[in-house]
Formats: structure tokens, C-alpha cells, sequence
């Protein structure tokens, strides 16, 4: 059996690594991830180009696969080269997926908090006095990440409509006008 040259053993770990780093080494989600753009690999084909001396993996071949899979161009044509030109920062790792959940969670968190506050005047002390209630309740902090995020989010809109309701007091209320004459 014929052994893999230096270039081509190179195109077997970078596409390892690809999958690896951007679909937490599962094949099936990067074959998932492909059918989802409308492009067809063969679970096979792709098994056989990461075994050592496996499916011929010429250059031709190497450049579909990037095309098909979104990679950089040259990350499996000249994977040495590409290494060296760029270093790949991984998309998702275990570890990172968990803080980007996290990160995300609290994002959304903070938006449905203010859009609520927003929508009903003036309960945005009473949601603050709520929160920091239950968290004395549980003996948690208020500078904890997401009860943080949530009574920062509250003080601003309390400050917001303090502050509207200042300017109505001093201004009146909007004059009305009739356009065009």
C-alpha cells in the first residue's frame, strides 16, 4: 500500500483539525453542517481522506473540499503554507462553546428585561427591589454576572423615565400641531 507523501499526510491533519476545531471533532456535524448549505459529502470519502495512506488526496480534490466546506483558501491545497501564514483560532472548543452559551443567555436575559421594563411604566424599581430581595433570599450577590447585567439594565431605564418624566414636568406636554398649515 502506497504511503502518504508529506503534502498529502499535511492535507489529512488540517482537515482533521478542521473538523476538530469547528465541529468539535464530529464528523457527522460537519457532513450535517454541508447538507445544511446544499452540498453533498459522502461520509465515506470524507472517512477515507482522514485515514493514514487512505483516499487519494491530490490537490484537485483538496481545493473542492474547501470550496465545498467554506474553508480559507490553501487550509488543505498547501495546509503548511496556510499554517504558517495564519494562525486558525479554533470557533468552538467545549470550553468556549459553554461561555459563549453563558455569554448569549445573558444577552438575551438583559434585552427581555429592558423590553419589559419598557413596555410597563414605571416597574422598573419595583423588578430592582424584586431582585435584590431574592437574591439576599439566596445569599447571592448583586455583582454576580447576570443579576448585575439585569439591576444595571433596570437602574437604566428607572434613569430614563426619571428623566422623561422630568422633562415633561418642566416642558409641559407636546404642543400639538397640525402639518401643512
Amino acid at each position: 500500500m502506497p504511503t502518504d507523501t508529506p503534502l498529502v499526510a499535511s492535507r489529512r491533519q488540517a482537515l482533521k483539525r478542521w473538523i476538530d476545531e469547528h465541529f468539535l471533532g464530529e464528523q457527522s456535524a460537519f457532513l450535517a453542517d454541508a447538507r445544511a448549505r446544499g452540498v453533498k459529502l459522502n461520509q465515506g470519502e470524507v472517512s477515507g481522506l482522514l485515514k493514514p495512506n487512505g483516499k487519494s488526496f491530490g490537490e484537485r480534490r483538496a481545493a473542492h473540499l474547501e470550496h465545498q466546506a467554506r474553508m480559507p483558501k490553501d487550509y488543505l491545497v498547501q495546509p503548511a503554507d496556510y499554517a504558517q501564514a495564519s494562525k486558525v483560532r479554533p470557533i468552538f472548543t467545549k470550553e468556549r462553546r459553554g461561555e459563549d452559551d453563558v455569554r448569549a443567555l445573558q444577552v438575551v436575559v438583559e434585552g427581555l428585561v429592558v423590553a419589559l421594563l419598557r413596555r410597563v411604566p414605571t416597574s422598573a424599581l419595583a423588578f430592582l427591589q424584586d431582585i435584590e430581595a431574592n437574591a439576599r433570599q439566596r445569599n447571592l450577590s448583586m455583582e454576580s454576572g447576570l443579576l448585575s447585567r439585569a439591576s444595571n439594565s433596570a437602574l437604566a431605564v428607572q434613569r430614563s423615565e426619571e428623566a422623561a418624566a422630568q422633562a415633561l414636568r418642566r416642558n409641559g406636554p407636546a404642543p400639538h400641531t397640525k402639518r401643512g398649515k
